[in-house]
């Protein structure tokens, strides 16, 4: 234990000083957490100063001297060793690793529960490794279990059923194929993980009805697909919703008016990463009646599920492009083809914040982010929702009549336990940090669907409140963010993955 102790000065005043153990006579790791590219890793600092500065507080207090007003309680330790724990989703990890305190070079201000719940804070960790890291494990809580991390909405959620529901050992995850073709295996089979994750990100929604798990929304997002041309060419700037149903609807090729004004080009669907909740939201969009005619559709560019695209992910669809093109992909079916288009599933916000800098931009030269001529299934008689943004890059913003579009248009959540949130007696909200960080308890009214407004007048969320970070990274604000009215059943998230 660090020895404190306060010692006069020359001058008259006290002064608070602190002996400690250093860490490298120790062995001690001073958090012991591995975090993901775009989390903020101050957390795992072993600096001098940042440990001696946290024990000056402590030691300060033990003390019985005043720092100053305005401080109910200040902790001892790091905030973050305490801290909310997510994961899952890819669309939105971005957005919440900013509510954290950082993101893709970028500091933030992070948001806390405040101080009548603690000043609880929230950590996350991305859906996928670093390409350069390699590490496809994670240590989320001090001294908890390392687990492969849950790569998007769905094994987000099936790892939160896993930490919370009691059930002991379970969860396994999958393995993660960089861009080198590096396979990274599963940490292990079947880990406890129990209290090791706290909410899931989630851009989809289970289908199973009933109460054990609570949706809350706070970002509107529409689903679209992206394009590129290996050949070159005009880029494919608008589809119809019927050419995407077409397209996964089965192996038979599609074709569609050549922009260029001459001919046509056929286009070749690839299949994004089954337990994103894009992929599962897209199902939807081109309303696949089973999985095997989308698997399919997707058999040329992505023949097997590990070679499926990791969501918002532009260089892989160039990279199965250009294999196309130099005949290395497909057995040369479209070898040097200039009339050949590859596209896949991808979250509008998530394409606004690579453009606009907020996020890492993971290799959009060439590959465009296509409109929706038509939104209705029939191919006639739907709305024209044009492109799915306005402005330029790094001033992109969302098109907010594509994203209410009932087709394409979809809500982004934070999912919890709803006995972590809600009291099951008597349902109403208990007071932790968790709803105070998440959910919207006031009694006034939200805004309208038009015009929300998520002020803390309005709203009691700390994440709703920050609207403005929430449209950094491409999501249109929405009434009902904190919102706690959606609940499913655990259904298929009951299940390891």
């Amino acid at each position: 234990m660090p020895r404190r102790y306060v010692q006069r000065s020359s001058g008259g005043q006290f002064v608070v000083k602190l002996g400690c153990q250093s860490d490298a006579r120790s062995g001690r790791k001073p958090l012991g957490i591995r975090h993901p590219k775009g989390t903020n890793n101050t957390m795992s600092t072993s600096s001098t100063t940042k440990r001696v500065g946290l024990g000056l507080i402590a030691a300060t207090l033990a003390a019985g001297l005043t720092m100053g007003s305005g401080i109910s309680s200040v902790k001892a330790d790091p905030t973050q060793l305490d801290a909310y724990v997510g994961m899952g989703s890819d669309t939105t990890q971005d957005v919440i690793n900013a509510m954290s305190g950082f993101n893709y070079g970028l500091d933030y201000n992070a948001i806390n529960s405040g101080s009548a719940t603690g000043y609880k804070h929230i950590i996350s960790f991305n859906a996928a490794p670093a390409q350069t890291a390699g590490d496809n494990c994670i240590t989320p809580v001090l001294n908890g279990p390392t687990f492969t991390r849950p790569n998007g909405s769905g094994a987000g959620r099936k790892a939160l059923y896993q930490a919370t529901s009691g059930v002991g050992l379970g969860w396994t995850g999958a393995s993660f194929t960089l861009d080198n073709s590096t396979v990274l295996p599963t940490c292990a089979t079947l880990v406890n993980i129990s209290g090791a994750v706290n909410f899931a990100r989630s851009s989809s929604v289970g289908t199973t009805t009933g109460t054990d798990e609570v949706y809350v929304p706070f970002g509107r997002d529409a689903v679209t697909y992206i394009s590129y041309r290996p050949g070159g060419g005009a880029a494919l700037a608008t589809l119809t919703r019927k050419n995407l149903i077409d397209a996964y609807a089965s192996a038979t090729r599609v074709t569609v008016a050549d922009p260029d004004g001459t001919g046509t080009v056929t286009i070749v669907p690839c299949g994004v990463q089954t337990s994103s909740g894009t992929m599962s939201f897209f199902k939807t969009i081109v309303t696949l009646a089973s999985t095997g005619s989308e698997q399919a559709a997707v058999a040329l560019c992505t023949p097997a599920e590990v070679n499926r695209l990791q969501e918002s992910k532009g260089d892989q669809l160039k990279a199965k492009g250009d294999a196309f093109y130099a005949g290395t992909l497909g057995a040369g079916a479209y070898t040097a083809d200039t009339q050949l288009v590859v596209i896949a599933p991808m979250s509008a916000a998530g394409y606004i914040a690579q453009a606009n800098g907020v996020s890492d931009p993971n290799g959009y030269t060439n590959v465009t982010l296509g409109g929706i001529s038509d939104d209705g299934t029939t191919g006639t008689g739907g709305a024209d929702l044009g492109s799915p943004t306005t402005g330029t890059a790094p001033n992109l913003a969302p098109n907010l009549t594509f994203y209410a579009s009932a087709g394409v248009g979809r809500d982004v959540y934070n999912v919890f336990k709803r006995s972590s949130i809600i009291n099951t007696g008597t349902g109403f909200t208990l007071t932790n940090g968790l709803v105070a960080l998440f959910l919207d308890t006031n009694v006034a009214a939200n805004g309208t669907a038009g015009a929300p407004n998520n002020t803390s007048a309005n709203n009691s969320s700390k994440l709703c409140q920050n609207s403005t970070v929430i449209e950094k990274f491409g999501f249109g604000q929405i009434s009902n963010c904190g919102d706690y009215s959606l609940t499913k059943a655990w259904g298929s998230d009951a299940a390891s993955a």
